[in-house]
């Protein structure tokens, strides 16, 4: 059974992760020295945290993928409205969505 965090801990990832400009090895060890009496998360769960949040607006694993799908897929629409010259690459590289 996958163990999960509370909210405040998926905040203070979000916030070390920002603090280390994206990078999650710098900021695994920066929430080690910061929160020395938690449970430290691999790399990947900060990650993915940081992912979901952008995406889905929710630290939420359990929420709708309809919904989530649909935010994605506006989000790239308002992407091409805006600039309608760019590429699928392009596109997918700006809103870090895979292009498949």
């Amino acid at each position: 059974m996958p163990r999960t965090y509370s909210n405040v801990e998926y905040a203070d990832m979000v916030f070390v992760y920002g603090f280390c400009d994206g990078n999650a090895r710098g900021a695994v060890r920066e929430y080690a020295r910061r929160f020395p009496n938690r449970r430290v998360p691999d790399r990947r769960v900060i990650t993915l945290t940081f992912n979901r949040l952008r995406e889905i607006g929710s630290f939420s694993i359990h929420q709708d993928p309809l919904r989530a799908n649909l935010q994605v897929e506006n989000r790239v629409l308002r992407h091409f409205d805006n600039n309608p010259e760019t590429s699928i690459r392009r596109a997918s590289a700006a809103l870090q969505v895979p292009t498949f």
